[in-house]
């Protein structure tokens, strides 16, 4: 039980630690940015950046009426929380993934142990279906339960772009509807 309270401890220091040496203004844009050795400016980059649409959501034009400000950047920040380090740290979004398919159950069949050079695999019009494949050589598990209008979808792991991502939702309708 000491072990889960030094580890709280270690962690609430850890977040302190990022929290008073982070400033959104000083947030590097990109990795390339960040001076060799600034551990506070690889940690702001790390935890708080976004390498893809910037820490106000800029390119992804979120609230494109609002002042880039430090609300903006923290409502961004809680839609993506840790976008880098899912993507760039222990992903591999910079880089073009491959896909093993260990098993896939769909309604078009049951199959398995195939290789494909780019990830292949449509989830947003399937009905019930599971897969558990890797991307880029890193694991995802994808199920999907009930119908193309409405599901509970979950998975866990390394997505085809290599970024690490977690979701279970309920799923209502398709865009194309």
């Amino acid at each position: 039980m000491s072990y889960l309270n030094n580890f709280k401890q270690a962690f609430c220091v850890f977040l302190l630690f990022i929290i008073s040496s982070c400033s959104y203004k000083d947030t590097p844009r990109y990795y390339d940015d960040i001076p060799t050795y600034d551990v506070g400016s690889y940690l702001t980059w790390t935890f708080f950046g976004n390498e893809d649409d910037g820490i106000y959501g800029e390119k992804a034009e979120y609230l494109p009426d609002c002042p880039n400000d430090r609300k903006k950047a923290l409502r961004w920040w809680m839609r993506n929380p840790c976008h880098n380090f899912c993507f760039y740290v222990i992903g591999s979004a910079d880089r073009v993934n491959s896909q093993v398919t260990l098993l896939h159950i769909s309604k078009q069949g049951v199959k398995g142990l195939t290789y494909s050079k780019y990830p292949d695999i449509d989830f947003a019009f399937c009905d019930s279906n599971l897969f558990l494949g890797l991307h880029g050589g890193k694991p995802f598990f994808f199920i999907r339960i009930g119908t193309e209008k409405r599901s509970l979808d979950c998975y866990i792991g390394w997505r085809d772009r290599g970024n690490f991502g977690l979701k279970c939702a309920l799923r209502k309708g398709t865009k194309n509807q």
